[in-house]
């Protein structure tokens, strides 16, 4: 190697066999050479021949280390250790290779958009449900992309300017846009990755006065306007962002810091892939010392500073964060948050009816169960209407449950009334407890009526106190939720409340998959478990199974001698016909009082 006398600035030049290739300078603010990614520098700067031509030569090496292990004397066990061996070998040259691809040739961007129209077919809506954020006329809008990224729409709602971070897909972006009625001024870009730069060009094409922001040892897709450490990006008189050099995700990564005090309200960080909830970035350009260092710059601002990052790993992060520290109780409520927040993304998924019927172990019919979910609103907030419905006769004691409720888009209970009745000879007892959210508490009452004695009771809960708490609606929600992601996250425990209206830990857990009939089908069905601990009493434990599409199959409460069944496997397009429908198909009711309920809840949507 021979070192050019007069390169390039900010460039040395090589000679490597008759070819030149030319490597950027990386300022990694001060730190040692040996701190700085070893072989990525070069392979991102390799011209986009020269990695194809190492895919084709990985592609034959990994071919011949495959020979020689089937031709070794251990090839009796290759079937326990050539999937092992061969990893080990070739795993991190092939994940570069790869990597080389997807940032530096047209592959990458081939990749991109394929992932973005499968996300568009699988998240209609976004992959969660975010909520715009206001404060002084900055109006932050999170667009939840792809299947767990998000691209930001900063707004100043008296110049009508906004600035976009990260528009991975420009058509969400530029709708967003038109519906506030704002002209885009800028795009502030965190690093390369199509999935944060992959609508760049096509909104600057769109928005001719648009100026593109980024780091320009980044290759960032139509950069206009190249940062350096602590560069200032004034928008308008009231947004202006600051933006840092946080390398170790990618060689230029950078963030933006939104001062909070141009228009008096709280600054925000728009991490990209530095930092997230509970987690950092992966480190594809960087060490752990540069990513630390990078972090560092993260501490130095304020402790009221607003984190908007680039990726929903919120349930990941926390669930390692379990292995590393199982008895932080912050942690796991945190994580039941998120669990609940993450929810609804699948609940447009749950709008349909379950009609089952109750059967005795013996195989007497005893009675009907039904469950429908539809969409609704209360008090002009969209939500979910929620109704469930028992009744029948056990050993000819007529008996059911009815319950009504309204559930937010966060799983979140907005009012629910719970009902169960049994008509004995002589007198009726009958339970009824009315849920609602009053500001910033959750209201209940509980009337238990046995012959002419009446007694009352009423219990207010801070809502700050119960972050996680899943009423008898939001567990049918819940239930459907995880059938169809059949799995069941470890360590799924939130608030409930037990038969006396008591807080109680509810946990779900996931059962062995079995297979049912149904009709004349033998259909394999997957099961969850509930149980509601009791403070004071024995757990109560219900056993659910569920059809791959989120349909109940089959219902029981552990120790009881009645089971709800189905006999009849839905059609193919009952989700349709059942997100439509108002009210569960069941026989005319037949009961006064929950005639009464259906008037006084039902009657407001």
């Amino acid at each position: 190697q021979s070192l050019h006398p007069e390169p390039a600035p900010s460039h040395f030049v090589y000679q490597m066999k008759g070819m030149d290739v030319t490597l950027q300078m990386r300022d990694f603010r001060g730190l040692p050479p040996n701190d700085v990614g070893e072989a990525t520098p070069i392979i991102m700067a390799l011209p986009d021949w020269t990695v194809c031509l190492l895919g084709v030569a990985a592609s034959v090496c990994g071919g011949f280390c495959v020979y020689r292990l089937l031709r070794s004397p251990a090839r009796s066990s290759w079937k326990r250790g050539v999937v092992a061996e061969l990893m080990a070998r070739t795993e991190k040259p092939l994940f570069w290779i790869a990597y080389s691809l997807y940032t530096r040739t047209k592959l990458g961007y081939m990749f991109y958009k394929r992932q973005m129209r499968k996300a568009r077919e699988k998240y209609p809506t976004g992959h969660s449900r975010t909520e715009p954020t206001t404060n002084n006329g900055i109006k932050i809008i999170p667009l939840p992309i792809l299947s767990d990224n998000y691209s930001y729409v900063i707004i100043d709602t008296e110049s009508e300017l906004a600035v976009v971070v990260d528009p991975a897909d420009p058509l969400s972006v530029q709708s967003c846009l038109e519906e506030e009625g704002v002209t885009l001024e800028a795009i502030l870009c965190t690093h390369k990755h199509w999935d944060h730069s992959g609508g760049n060009r096509a909104l600057k094409r769109h928005y001719s006065s648009c100026r593109v922001y980024g780091n320009a040892m980044d290759n960032i897709p139509g950069l206009t306007h190249p940062l350096s450490d602590k560069d200032v990006i004034d928008v308008g008189t009231r947004m202006q962002f600051r933006a840092f050099y946080t390398p170790g995700h990618t060689v230029g990564h950078m963030i933006y810091l939104l001062d909070g005090r141009t228009f008096g309200g709280p600054s925000s960080l728009f991490s990209g892939d530095l930092l997230f909830l509970s987690g950092c970035g992966r480190m594809f350009e960087g060490n752990a010392s540069t990513m630390l260092s990078s972090l560092d710059t993260v501490g130095t601002l304020n402790n009221d500073t607003l984190l908007w990052p680039g990726h929903e790993y919120a349930e990941d992060n926390l669930l390692f964060a379990a292995v590393v520290e199982p008895g932080n109780v912050v942690r796991e409520q945190k994580l039941q948050w998120v669990l609940q927040q993450r929810g609804p993304k699948d609940v447009d998924q749950c709008l349909f009816v379950d009609s089952m019927v109750t059967v005795s172990d013996t195989g007497k019919e005893l009675g009907e169960f039904c469950v429908s979910v539809q969409k609704a609103s209360y008090n002009d907030e969209p939500c979910y209407l929620v109704h469930a419905n028992s009744h029948g006769a056990i050993d000819n004691i007529p008996c059911g449950t009815s319950i009504t409720a309204y559930v937010s888009s966060n799983l979140d209970t907005l009012e629910e009334n719970h009902e169960e009745y049994m008509k004995l000879q002589e007198h009726t007892l009958d339970k009824k407890i009315h849920i609602v959210r009053q500001g910033s508490h959750l209201v209940v009452d509980r009337i238990i009526t046995e012959k002419e004695e009446v007694k009352k009771q009423a219990f207010t809960f801070p809502l700050n106190s119960l972050q996680g708490f899943v009423s008898e609606a939001a567990n049918l929600l819940i239930l459907r939720i995880l059938a169809q992601q059949k799995k069941v996250p470890e360590n799924s425990t939130f608030l409930s409340f037990d038969a006396d209206t008591q807080i109680a830990l509810s946990t779900y857990r996931e059962l062995e998959v079995k297979n049912q009939l149904i009709g004349k089908e033998m259909v394999e069905v997957f099961g969850i478990e509930r149980t509601v601990s009791s403070a004071e009493k024995l757990p109560a434990t219900w056993h659910c199974y569920f059809l791959p599409d989120g349909h109940l199959a089959s219902r029981m409460q552990v120790g009881s001698s009645v089971t709800m069944n189905l006999l009849q496997l839905p059609p193919v397009d009952s989700e349709d016909e059942g997100s439509s429908k108002s009210l569960c198909e069941k026989k005319p009711l037949v009961w006064e009082k929950d005639i009464e309920l259906y008037s006084k809840f039902l009657g407001r949507k």
